[in-house]
């Protein structure tokens, strides 16, 4: 089924802004709480750097799944009414799922300070560690989102690469830009 591409305007944003700054804060802080609770018993241990990779994804995935179910059901809130976003929340959950569990694969090996390993990777390992973690978060929730905006929206995969970046400082990725997603 063929379906009509367009062009999502600045009537978007305020619903757009809202629905962001609602979902990070209240997402933000379940999920941060739910991430908190599950890794307090291991805030003393020291195991090895594969368990404390597995034990990190696991949490943190988990909590993340949760934040992004949040901040997907705020999302989609925001766009029912201009697009058919029904895909909307499960890809958005699934996207922050998958970026918590491979972040926190990636920040459990190399033992970064807020984790429970405290190896020394060097400082490279902590920088590589760091830009490659937030890439991910801005860019996988992004991509599966991207799969349901590129059959209705014009340039919807410049949307990409400013979610990359853009998640952190702006609430989530913009929605509007120069006319288009």
């Amino acid at each position: 089924m063929q379906v009509q591409r367009r062009t999502v305007g600045p009537d978007i944003w305020p619903r757009w802004v809202l629905a962001n700054l609602l979902g990070f804060t209240i997402g933000g802080a379940i999920g941060g709480a739910v991430l908190r609770a599950r890794m307090q018993p291991y805030f003393e241990v020291l195991p090895s750097g594969a368990e404390a990779a597995r034990i990190v994804a696991v949490n943190l995935g988990a909590s993340m799944t949760i934040f992004g179910a949040l901040v997907g059901t705020a999302q989609w809130l925001a766009l029912r009414s201009s697009l058919r976003a029904g895909w909307w929340l499960p890809a958005t959950s699934l996207g922050w799922a998958l970026s918590g569990i491979i972040v926190g694969a990636l920040s459990g090996t190399t033992g970064r300070l807020e984790t429970i390993d405290s190896r020394d990777v060097g400082a490279l390992g902590l920088v590589v560690a760091a830009i490659a973690g937030f890439i991910l978060i801005g860019l996988v929730p992004s991509t599966l989102q991207w799969l349901i905006l590129r059959r209705q929206v014009d340039r919807a995969g410049g949307r990409l690469p400013v979610s990359a970046v853009s998640w952190r400082g702006s609430a989530g990725a913009l929605p509007w830009r120069g006319g288009a997603w």
